[in-house]
């Protein structure tokens, strides 16, 4: 049938129909060029799978361009649809397969971008991590110079801050380790780029690992770093309070023997070679508490060597415990010298007594030699007696032992001694 022999209504319904044609025919043709446009420019702002950070803004703009495609076709086909004598099937085969097209472009574009951002924000957790306990480590190590004994303290307390910082660490630390491995696994399964995306951003795994390792060294040195600070402080009381009792002993002594001085003492409460004592108020003093001084002193000085292990020589605490030795170490020698000086005085006597003395001695000695010759004597006939006697006792006791028994078994034959009277019995 012809077309001249059509009526008006049938001409007019062909001619929409070849309009509808061309109009589709020229959306498939711009939308066909658009998504040629758009891969193109997806693969080159992309690398390994992900997004480049100089063309992130740009990228994103393409999911804005998918969409506007996509709300073009679906309306396209909803007009379709609803006048399905005006498009030809081939058309509307060609419009759903650009549509699939572009939903998949879509799709990809989306899980790019998605990813892209995780990927930046790992890293970027893994850069801030890092950076915070290369922080930490800094503030933690033990400094060059330490200026006071309250720097100790806040020095202490750092530490102690740190290492509550480095408990929140290792919990935000396993939950970006968790999300590392959630990422990759998720990037292994991915079916477009998958291994590639895996291949870059598998480094992520490894920087956690350096993040652990960067952990345990920074609670190391903190630990260690708050034992040693502890020790120190400890060791520094404790140097501080056998300083002050050195200190105080060795002013007591002076001023008892300043006092001994001024006000000597009678009678049996002082003695020049034994020792100072006074009332009782200010205390005894002998020979003897000097050495006892001294290896008091001694004894500080090893303390002070051993803070030289935790603090610098050159440190303010170290200075001022080297001054206040060798200030004790100066009191306790104007102690010895006074105290020399007050026992030469008190040993001073007049050559009568002196004289008087020598001769009691040498009368004493005499006697004692006497005594002693008198004495060795004895125990000489002492010895002989004891010797005697003990002989006699084992004589006897022979005797005895070689005594028989009994009649029966008494040898006969044997001598044995016998009483005879020669000139007859006496008379009775």
């Amino acid at each position: 049938m012809s077309k001249k022999k059509l009526p008006d209504s049938a001409r007019s319904y062909d001619t929409c129909s070849e309009n509808e044609v061309d109009d589709v025919s020229g959306i498939l043709a711009d939308s066909q060029r658009s998504i040629n446009s758009v891969e193109t420019r997806k693969s080159n702002w992309e690398e390994d799978g992900f997004v480049k950070d100089d063309h992130l803004q740009e990228y994103n703009e393409l999911v804005g361009i998918c969409s506007e495609n996509l709300s073009t076709i679906v309306e396209v086909l909803r007009t379709k649809d609803l006048q399905e004598t005006f498009v030809s099937k081939k058309k509307s085969r060609e419009m759903r397969f650009l549509l699939n097209k572009w939903e998949r472009l879509h799709n990809r574009i989306k899980e790019n971008v998605a990813q892209t951002g995780v990927y930046a924000a790992l890293k970027n957790d893994v850069i801030s991590f890092k950076r915070d306990l290369a922080s930490l480590l800094e503030r933690t190590e033990e400094p060059g110079h330490t200026d006071e004994d309250e720097e100790l303290e806040s020095r202490l307390h750092t530490f102690k801050d740190a290492m509550i910082e480095l408990s929140d660490f290792k919990s935000h630390l396993f939950e970006l380790n968790l999300s590392v491995h959630n990422f990759l696994a998720e990037l292994n399964s991915s079916q477009v780029n998958g291994k590639s995306k895996f291949e870059r951003a598998v480094h992520l795994k490894d920087d956690v690992i350096g993040l652990y390792t960067m952990w345990d060294r920074a609670h190391h040195q903190t630990a260690g770093s708050i034992a040693s600070t502890e020790e120190a402080l400890k060791k520094l009381k404790c140097f501080e309070t056998e300083l002050l009792g050195l200190r105080d002993t060795l002013r007591h002594d002076a001023r008892l023997l300043k006092e001994k001085k001024r006000r000597p003492v009678k009678g049996k409460s002082s003695s020049g070679d034994s020792g100072i004592s006074d009332d009782g108020s200010l205390g005894y003093f002998t020979d003897g508490d000097l050495p006892l001084r001294e290896e008091h002193l001694g004894k500080l000085r090893i303390m002070a060597k051993s803070l030289e292990q935790n603090l610098p020589p050159s440190s303010t605490p170290m200075l001022m415990i080297n001054h206040t030795l060798q200030s004790t170490s100066e009191e306790l020698k104007d102690l010895q010298k006074t105290y020399s000086k007050f026992k030469a005085l008190k040993r001073r006597k007049p050559k009568s007594t002196a004289t008087t003395s020598a001769e009691k001695e040498k009368n004493k000695s005499g006697e004692v030699r006497l005594a002693t010759y008198e004495t060795v004597r004895r125990r000489q006939v002492v010895k002989m007696a004891l010797l005697m006697n003990g002989l006699l006792l084992f004589t006897a006791l022979l005797c005895w032992m070689c005594q028989p028994q009994c009649c029966d078994q008494a040898n006969t034959m044997a001598f044995q001694p016998q009483l005879r009277y020669v000139n007859g019995p006496p008379p009775t």
